[in-house]
């Protein structure tokens, strides 16, 4: 009797750390903090450490409690995916309780399965919406793309969540579901912006998606990597590029289908630059939009939703500061921006009692890469520097020309290929050549090599003596 009461209690025991692990899982928790909370619980139930051997998988939790007599194993399949961060705050803070209350193993169980049953959004559906509209004007804010272009935005993106949160209700597939989505998004902004004809370049085509992307799984599959769970961290991986790529083909479909309408739509998405300068404050708004939008799509609680907002606009700015007035570069600028926002968490998530991720995630994914990051960051005043371009630029236009006038490149190549003299110089000292330099069928344009008075009187003396000389 007493080993059968043993056996039917460690298969109790099994069965909730393993449905505490599957309840994180699908709710986006890394892999590390779904091992740590399922190994508190087992020190809580007196599972002996060396005796417990957790398996935590893509698509499986499973747990074996094994010694001299007795082997229990329990698993259970993951069957969704999704992010909220609200049930994941809450069963953290259940480990934490069970520990300080002396929960036992069927309180315990009465309280986790009051949170299965409780499972749900936070925010209305409608107020979802509206925050997803909002995250991603944010995000066309922080590209450089001006008040307009963000309220088309916001208008594009509505269309689009609304038909991805009614398509997750059946049973598609969740990467065609992506994909409709952001063909919607898409093309909504596309007829937005032909209606409208406000000058907003192509950012309402780029921001009007991006409340599909999945910088939560590119988060944890790092996360997983660097913590050694290489096979939860392999399929992170996939899963975030079979996202990317459903976006990519959702996106390309829409413009195939309205290129005959706007058949610069393509140009518009390649070929964005920042025409003035974002204040910081612009910036921190921005940044405090996108944060708090992203935050509620991943229903996290209401009560650190504030902070989240706050955490945006630091990041944005630090990133902001960091990488224009002190010249760090866009990713130095994002790593320093990243690194602050997290010490600061360490003490914000005994304010809010909340998992630092909660925090963090939402405040750094609006630090996605802008269209132009290497000349965003290179502005001085609201206006584009783009002096070092300009000089990288006369350096390979004066290593080419120093080339073709070399005698090496005359020896070898035919007299008909060669660039005609006028084609070098321009009609005065420092000017630009007036007409391109050939070679075949393709032209050329070659800055002009700056002057050099020796040089020129050298050669003028050398023709004068050899005409002498005939």
């Amino acid at each position: 009797m007493n080993n059968t009461m043993t056996f039917t209690t460690l298969r109790r025991k099994a069965d909730l750390l393993v449905r505490t692990g599957v309840l994180l899982m699908e709710c986006g928790a890394d892999t590390s903090r779904i091992m740590r909370t399922m190994t508190r619980l087992s020190v809580h139930f007196g599972i002996p450490h060396e005796n417990l051997h957790i398996d935590v998988r893509w698509s499986l939790v499973a747990v074996n409690i094994s010694d001299a007599t007795h082997s229990v194993y329990k698993s259970q399949k993951v069957r969704r995916h999704r992010i909220d961060m609200n049930t994941m705050a809450v069963v953290s803070k259940l480990s934490w309780r069970a520990i300080s209350h002396n929960y036992d193993v069927e309180h315990y169980a009465a309280h986790l399965k009051d949170i299965e049953r409780g499972i749900g959004g936070a925010y209305a559906p409608w107020l979802l919406c509206l925050c997803a509209a909002i995250a991603c004007a944010g995000f066309c804010r922080i590209f450089g793309g001006g008040w307009e272009a963000a309220a088309i935005t916001a208008m594009a993106a509505i269309p689009g969540y609304i038909v991805r949160r009614w398509l997750n209700t059946t049973s598609i597939n969740v990467y065609v579901v992506i994909a409709t989505a952001a063909a919607v998004s898409t093309c909504c902004a596309a007829i937005l912006m032909a209606l409208t004809e406000w000058d907003t370049g192509g950012y309402p085509l780029c921001a009007c998606t991006l409340f599909i992307i999945p910088g939560v799984p590119l988060i944890n599959f790092v996360s997983d990597m660097l913590d050694d769970h290489l096979m939860v961290g392999v399929s992170r991986a996939v899963n975030t590029i079979m996202i990317v790529a459903a976006m990519s083909f959702g996106i390309a479909m829409a413009l195939r289908v309205i290129s005959p309408t706007m058949p610069d739509a393509i140009d518009r998405i390649m070929a964005q630059s920042i025409s003035g300068g974002t204040s910081y404050a612009a910036a921190a708004l921005a940044g405090a939009m996108g944060a708090a939008g992203f935050a509620s799509i991943f229903n996290i609680p209401r009560r650190a939703l504030w902070v989240v907002a706050i955490g945006g606009a630091t990041t944005v700015s630090i990133r902001t500061f960091a990488a224009s007035t002190l010249g760090m570069g866009p990713a130095l600028g994002a790593f320093v921006a990243a690194a602050v926002i997290a010490v600061i968490a360490i003490k914000v998530v005994h304010i809010v009692h909340v998992p630092m991720n909660v925090i963090t995630v939402p405040s750094v994914l609006v630090m996605v890469p802008r269209p132009d990051d290497n000349n965003i960051y290179a502005r001085r005043g609201g206006r584009t520097d783009t002096g070092s371009v300009q000089r990288r630029a006369i350096g390979a236009d004066n290593l080419v020309y120093r080339l073709r006038r070399s005698r090496a490149y005359n020896l070898c190549t035919p007299a008909y290929q060669q660039a005609p003299s006028t084609a070098r110089r321009g009609s005065g000292p420092g000017s630009p050549p007036t007409q391109p330099l050939h070679r075949g069928t393709a032209a050329l344009s070659i800055a002009a090599k700056p002057p050099n008075p020796t040089k020129d009187k050298r050669q003028r003396i050398t023709r004068i003596i050899a005409g002498q000389q005939k």
